[in-house]
């Protein structure tokens, strides 16, 4: 029944039942508790305050009577029987209040009646002593015998009051005892009920304890068996599981786990059986592919030396080629030089000329200044003839500055001369120039396309390098993967031999699991990508 059931919910309802008996013991002594201070706090609310009560009016009425006699004994002396007379009033008064307290906190008739009955007594106690009292003030009573004597039929009053007060604490005291008993009972009955709702927690707890330890632990017992003849290698077994708990699921998990490894183990033996024949023909299959390797090993080594003898040759010319390559670019570079050069010495001849042509001006100016101080220094000499002899020495400068401005006008006729003989040859050294550049640019457009031709000649020798090169490095490559082929040949020849070796003990080992052939519906091929046996997926149990 328990393992149609969770085992959290076992578990909580176990746990749900016993709390509520707890709920129930802490209700019950709860109630106990309330009921037991309930009680004691009615008993001292009544009982306990009745008889403090009767036991201050006891106090009153002896303390009235001391007053009393006070007043008696000192009968002569009138100061002092005021004042015993005002004391014993006071008496009297806090005797009626604790009489109206009394009779407030009484909760019988029985209580009722007494406090009338006391508050009748003191009513004529107090009439018989005050009447006495007017006597001695009016002086018919003189002496304390009188006083006594006068006062004693008063006096069965106040024992009648001091009786009633005792009558009200017996009864008091009795209300007690039986507030006491209701509580001794309350507790017992508390006890009691602990006793019982903790007993009964105590109990349902220790069975609920044990049907849900066998209902958990007896499935878990055959789930150990089942595992251990599964580790034995025994998997010739039948599971029944009933109920729907965590163990019915282990139960049942352990069975369809049981009949996969049925199904694996005869899956593995067939794979083995399959391993052990394909293990055989890659064996033979490898020692062929070996044999065939090595003649194609010997066949690349051959082709291999004769593409080492074609890359020595080519690689000659490659050399060739970018020598010249490098001699051709050295006459570009030199030709281009000598081109710079020959157009900077036309340049600089052109800037020769130029500043011939502002030396001329130059000189034009020189003879035109020349010219305007002769005429100047002719002017002056007329000037100088005019003046007589004031002016002679006027006349000698003027005469030595035409002097000057005639040398340099025929200064400047040689240089204007010697400027347009520069000119000329000038000119001829500029043509001469230029014929050479053009010639030099002509070479050095021929030397570049020899130059181009070596580039692209020497580019294609290295491409042609290169190529057999790679040729050379595959035709290598190849010679050292079919030498690696060799060896991978061999180590899978011997790897074939290891695994037929490692099949025939594959199948000496599932050997040793037994299993029922009935559970086995058809040999099962095992899959690696799920790491279960395809007929255990495809198979409903």
């Amino acid at each position: 029944m328990l393992s149609r059931f969770k085992i959290g919910t076992r578990l909580a309802l176990a746990f749900g039942l016993v709390s509520l008996f707890l709920l129930g013991t802490l209700i019950a002594g709860i109630m106990g508790i309330t009921f037991t201070k309930d009680t004691a706090q009615k008993t001292l609310d009544t009982e306990v305050a009745l008889a403090s009560n009767a036991a201050e009016i006891q106090r009153l009425a002896l303390q009235a009577r001391r007053f009393e006699k006070d007043i008696f004994i000192n009968i002569d002396s009138s100061d002092r029987v005021a004042a015993y007379q005002q004391s014993w009033a006071a008496t009297i008064e806090e005797i009626q209040a604790a009489f109206q307290a009394g009779s407030q906190i009484a909760d019988k008739d029985s209580l009722n009646a007494l406090y009338q009955q006391a508050g009748s007594a003191l009513q004529e106690y107090e009439e018989g002593f005050l009447s006495v009292y007017r006597k001695i003030e009016l002086g018919s009573i003189t002496e304390t015998s009188q006083a006594n004597l006068a006062f004693g039929e008063h006096k069965e009053s106040i024992y009648q009051l001091e009786e009633l007060a005792d009558e009200i604490s017996l009864v008091a005291v009795e209300g007690v005892k039986t507030a006491n008993e209701a509580i001794n009972a309350e507790y017992r009955l508390a006890i009691w009920q602990l006793c019982i709702f903790a007993g009964g927690a105590l109990l349902m707890a220790l069975a609920l304890a044990i049907a849900i330890t066998r209902s958990i632990v007896l499935p878990l017992r055959r789930a150990v068996e089942v595992a251990k003849r599964v580790a034995e290698g025994d998997l010739r077994h039948d599971i029944v599981t009933t109920g729907r708990d965590e163990t019915a699921q282990l139960l049942t998990s352990m069975a369809e786990m049981s009949k996969a490894l049925t199904t694996l183990v005869a899956s593995l033996r067939d794979s083995s059986e399959n391993v052990l024949n394909g293990a055989n023909e890659i064996a033979q299959g490898g020692q062929e592919l070996a044999a065939r390797t090595e003649q194609q090993a010997a066949a690349l080594q051959e082709t291999a030396s004769s593409m080492e003898e074609m890359t020595a040759t080519v690689r000659q010319n490659s050399d060739s080629t970018k020598e010249a390559d490098a001699l051709a670019h050295n006459a570009s570079q030199q030709m281009q030089s000598g081109g710079q050069e020959v157009s900077r010495s036309v340049e600089l001849m052109r800037e020769v000329t130029a500043a011939s042509l502002s030396m001329d001006k130059i000189v034009e100016a020189i003879d035109t200044i020349a010219f305007q101080t002769n005429i100047l220094a002719l002017n002056a000499s007329v000037e100088a003839a005019r003046a007589g002899d004031k002016g002679r020495g006027f006349a000698v400068v003027a005469t030595e500055v035409r002097a000057l401005a005639s040398r340099s006008a025929a200064s400047a006729g040689e240089i204007r001369t010697m400027l347009d003989d520069t000119r000329s040859k000038i000119k001829l050294c500029s043509d001469q120039a230029e014929r050479g550049a053009a010639t030099i640019g002509e070479t050095e457009a021929v030397i570049q396309r020899l130059a181009m031709l070596m580039v692209e000649v020497s580019s294609a020798t290295r491409e042609q390098s290169s190529g057999i090169e790679q040729i050379n490095t595959a035709i290598t490559e190849m010679d050292s993967t079919t030498q690696q082929n060799s060896t991978l040949v061999q180590q899978s020849t011997n790897a074939a031999f290891s695994l037929e070796d490692q099949a025939g003990r594959l199948r000496e080992l599932v050997a040793a699991f037994q299993i029922d052939e009935a559970v086995v519906k058809k040999a099962s091929v095992y899959n690696p990508a799920k790491g279960l046996p395809l007929a255990s997926r495809q198979t409903e149990f």
